[in-house]
C-alpha cells in the first residue's frame, strides 16, 4: 500500500467516524440546542476529510474540485443555519421577539434593497451597496448573529464595493 492510499483510507475513516458520532449525538441528546452542537462537526470536519480524500485520490479533476466546492459550501453555510435554528428555538421558547429594533432595521433593509437595484449608475450603485451591506450587518447584529454581522460588513460593505470601484476605475481608465 502506498502512502497516498493509506492517507485516503485514514481521511475517509475519520470522515465517516465523525458523521456516525454526530448522528449518535443527535439521537442521544434530548434538547434541541444540545443536538445543534452535534450538527456542526458533521457539516464541517466530515465533509472536509472526505473532500481531501477525494482530492488526494483524484487530484484536481472535476471530482476533486466538486468535492472541495461542496465541502466549502457546507463549511460556509452551516454556522449561519445553525445560528438561525438556535435563534428560532430561543424565540419560540421565550414566546416573543423584542420588536423595536427588529422592525426598524427590517424596514430599512426592505427599503434599501430596491434602491440598490433601481440605481443605474454603477458608481452610485457601489456606494448604495456599501450602505446596504452595513444595514445587513446591523440586521444580523440585532438578530444576535455577530459573527455573520462582521462577515457581512467586511464582504458586503467593504470588499464588494471596493471590487466594483476598482473595476470601474480600470474600465474608465481604459476608455481614456
Amino acid at each position: 500500500m502506498s502512502v497516498q492510499t493509506i492517507l485516503v483510507i485514514a481521511l475517509l475513516t475519520f470522515g465517516v467516524a465523525v458523521e456516525l458520532a454526530c448522528c449518535v449525538g443527535v439521537l442521544v441528546m434530548e434538547d434541541a440546542l444540545d443536538k445543534l452542537h452535534y450538527i456542526g462537526p458533521a457539516a464541517i470536519f466530515g465533509p472536509l476529510a472526505i473532500a481531501l480524500a477525494i482530492v488526494i485520490r483524484e487530484g484536481l479533476s472535476q471530482a476533486g474540485i466538486k468535492s472541495l466546492l461542496t465541502a466549502g459550501l457546507l463549511v460556509t453555510v452551516n454556522p449561519v443555519l445553525t445560528h438561525a435554528t438556535g435563534r428560532a428555538l430561543y424565540i419560540r421558547r421565550r414566546d416573543h421577539l423584542e420588536p423595536e429594533p427588529q422592525v426598524t432595521i427590517f424596514l430599512l433593509v426592505g427599503g434599501g434593497a430596491p434602491l440598490v437595484v433601481a440605481t443605474r449608475d454603477p458608481l452610485r450603485q457601489a456606494i448604495l451597496a456599501s450602505f446596504f451591506g452595513i444595514l445587513l450587518g446591523i440586521l444580523f447584529f440585532v438578530l444576535q448573529a455577530p459573527d455573520v454581522a462582521l462577515s457581512e460588513i467586511v464582504i458586503g460593505a467593504v470588499a464588494l464595493p471596493l471590487m466594483i470601484l476598482l473595476s470601474l476605475a480600470k474600465i474608465r481608465g481604459g476608455e481614456r
